[in-house]
């Protein structure tokens, strides 16, 4: 939740898309496993291998971007995901979830803690991100390494079921903060910009504005129908961009998160 709420690095990022072409492992079958009367199961695809555990209160998903056919060039900048988490008695949820790319790691911890006799609901989360990114600079591409750090708090009070109030199923409040850093400073480096009349010799630093971002929302769950429910988050957001000469950027904006969530019948939502 949190890694994907910042895009912290203010500069230009070429992106190269490309349209996906048939692959051989397309046509290749995928064999499922399972071990030890259910509680182990796996996955074996061409493209990727997923093994999970289910115990009585733990859980435990490893995905891996390897499988048993390798295709020339690689598959995707994902490698693989780690997942796990487990209950500490009876009201607190403790998990983690590690995804590795080629090119940085990034690591989210949660903490859920249900207040015994009350419907009151705490959720923490932290998340560190590291690694490095190719950025387009005036004087060229270049690769920086770069590290983020990112956290989420959140209250919810659920609301016991009653005739009197049915529809309303939760009401809460989010805060939520990111920051991210340069951790490598190369060189500076000197370019040539020609122009009709003259040449221009530049200094490009090559130095990021290192974001810092922060927001807080309110928080409701509503039953709009028997089989309708709806999930929405309004609330502010603000991304800042301090530079070296001591100047910023500010950016400013309403927050706002909507799902629907519809069950036609029992075993489909």
């Amino acid at each position: 939740m949190v890694a994907g709420k910042l895009s912290a690095l203010k500069t230009r990022t070429d992106v190269n898309g490309s349209t996906p072409q048939p692959a051989g492992e397309d046509m290749l079958p995928t064999v499922p496993l399972s071990l030890a009367d259910g509680a182990i199961t796996a996955t074996l695809a061409p493209d990727g291998t997923a093994v999970s555990y289910s115990g009585e209160r733990q859980r435990v998903n490893l995905n891996l971007g390897m499988g048993y056919y390798h295709r020339a060039g690689g598959g995707g900048e994902l490698i693989g995901t780690t997942e796990a988490s487990s209950m500490i008695g009876n009201h607190l949820a403790v998990g983690t979830r590690a995804l590795i790319y080629r090119s940085r790691r990034d690591v989210l911890f949660n903490t859920v803690w249900q207040i015994p006799d009350s419907g009151l609901r705490l959720k923490a989360s932290g998340d560190y991100m590291w690694g490095n990114q190719e950025f387009n600079f005036p004087s060229g591409l270049a690769e920086l390494d770069l590290e983020q750090y990112g956290w989420a708090l959140s209250a919810k009070w659920i609301i016991p079921e009653s005739e009197e109030c049915s529809s309303l199923h939760s009401l809460g409040v989010s805060l939520w903060g990111a920051r991210a850093n340069q951790t490598s400073h190369a060189e500076p480096v000197y370019y040539m910009d020609e122009t009709d009349t003259a040449y221009q010799i530049w200094r490009d630093p090559r130095l990021l504005a290192e974001g810092r971002l922060k927001g807080a929302s309110a928080d409701i769950q509503v039953a709009l129908l028997p089989n309708v429910v709806s999930r929405g988050s309004v609330g502010y957001e603000e991304l800042v961009f301090p530079f070296f000469d001591g100047s910023r950027e500010v950016n400013s904006s309403m927050y706002s998160n909507f799902e629907f969530f519809w069950e036609p019948f029992k075993s489909l939502t």
